[in-house]
């Protein structure tokens, strides 16, 4: 979902000729499908196309971002386990200032949760993308 949101968000803000957004996982699950109908649906009511988004496992190009974005503390400790420098890595709520002030960083994994689970997720990952793309403009500048 993060994928698709952030990558129209770039659009949108004229930026996409100077940036690359990607979307992996930790692991090699789901590899080459597509998302889950779930989120597929919670992306569609929101106003959002997920249909050409696969999955994809971490990977060297990943590693060679100037930015690479954890949704939780488990894939912050996973980056930095392998050997990506800490300086790179930013949890994806980390842009969102309330969720700053409240504490609360995590992005909970709505797979094995329920639809509303995929609405908090959206949520939580739009209420990020205006920290995102101020952090974005600044390393263009």
């Amino acid at each position: 979902m993060g994928d698709v949101i952030l990558n129209q968000a770039v659009a949108a803000a004229g930026l996409a000729d100077s940036v690359t957004v990607d979307s992996c996982g930790t692991g090699g699950w789901h590899v080459g499908q597509g998302a889950d109908r779930r989120a597929l649906t919670e992306l569609a009511k929101a106003g959002y196309d997920g249909s050409a988004h696969r999955a994809a496992q971490f990977d060297d190009s990943h590693a060679a971002a100037d930015l690479i974005i954890a949704m939780d503390d488990r894939h912050v400790q996973w980056l930095t386990t392998i050997g990506v420098e800490p300086g790179r890595i930013r949890l994806l709520r980390s842009f969102d200032p309330a969720a700053m002030a409240a504490g609360d960083l995590n992005v909970e994994d709505p797979y094995y949760g329920y639809a509303s689970d995929f609405e908090l997720a959206r949520t939580q990952i739009e209420a990020a993308v205006p920290g995102i793309l101020d952090w974005i403009r600044h390393e263009l500048e």
